[in-house]
């Protein structure tokens, strides 16, 4: 039962990585990968949150936990989307500059909103 729990959560997480990175291309164009960088922010805060506050609810059983953080969590994410955007940034007319800024901009924010959500749910305790 796990592993159709994680299958039709990473169906739910595709779906929503697709549906955010098509609004982000629409609203601000091809010229910066916003929407990877979305998907992949939300991704982190949400992992904060779950990690945090997952083994302290009852309902939110390890695999509950698993099935969110890897069927749902994980599909949302991109890491390779991620490098791919950047390698693309590289060979731009931004060149290495914008490669730089995105992976600054990623690894950062990621971290940030990933502590974020850690500390929002441990304030509700």
């Amino acid at each position: 039962m796990l592993i159709v729990a994680v299958a039709v959560a990473g169906a739910l997480g595709a779906l929503a990585r697709w549906g955010i990175s098509s609004v982000m291309l629409a609203w601000f164009g091809p010229r910066w990968p916003w929407g990877t960088l979305a998907v992949n922010a939300a991704g982190c805060f949400l992992l904060g949150m779950l990690m945090e506050e997952g083994p302290h609810l009852h309902w939110l059983t390890r695999d509950v936990r698993l099935t969110l953080a890897v069927g749902f969590i994980g599909t949302l994410t991109t890491f390779s989307t991620f490098e791919l955007d950047t390698w693309k940034l590289a060979g731009s007319s931004g060149g290495l500059l914008a490669a730089a800024a995105n992976l600054l901009l990623n690894v950062t924010l990621g971290f940030a909103l990933l502590w974020l959500g850690a500390r929002v749910t441990a304030g509700y305790r």
